[in-house]
């Protein structure tokens, strides 16, 4: 499992798994928003943004998911596994 990524504002905590998902949580409760499921599992990090939750894959690609639903953005193919955690600016 990946550290996580933590949204005050939203009460949301974001973090990724072994199992491939990247997960949104509710602070609170613990009660899951929503999963996204990618190919590898996921080490890094994820970078939250204002629309959307980056996160690299062993798969070897990074993605986006849009925030307010987990629904796919984009992803980038990447030179082997991506286990860094992404750094964006808004």
């Amino acid at each position: 499992m990946s550290g996580p990524a933590v949204e005050p504002a939203t009460g949301t905590v974001y973090f990724g798994s072994h199992d491939g998902n990247l997960y949104a949580l509710d602070l609170e409760t613990g009660d899951e928003r929503w999963r996204f499921g990618t190919g590898g599992p996921l080490i890094g990090c994820p970078t939250v943004t204002a629309g959307h939750v980056l996160v690299g894959s062993y798969d070897g690609h990074l993605y986006a998911v849009r925030k307010a639903d987990g629904e796919f953005a984009w992803r980038v193919a990447g030179v082997g596994r991506v286990t860094g955690t992404p750094l964006a600016v808004d």
